[in-house]
């Protein structure tokens, strides 16, 4: 049987439109050979972060920080 990592992702909201989607929770799963680094691009290439005019930053925590994604 093919383990799964799974991943539970939530974010804040970054403007009052945003909102109408509130709580913002995803789940991902991923093979569990996949890296955190590859996990992390996936999730930033699916299009879950909200794109913010002047950017924004995001952080990735597992009880402890494990990376900054600068947009």
């Amino acid at each position: 049987m093919l383990e799964r990592m799974k991943i539970i992702a939530t974010r804040g909201s970054v403007a009052m439109g945003d909102d109408v989607d509130a709580p913002h929770e995803q789940r991902f799963s991923f093979s569990d050979s996949t890296s955190i680094e590859q996990a992390i691009e996936k999730i930033v290439g699916s299009g879950y972060l909200a794109s913010v005019q002047g950017g924004a930053t995001w952080s990735a925590v597992s009880g402890v920080p494990i990376c900054v994604v600068a947009q």
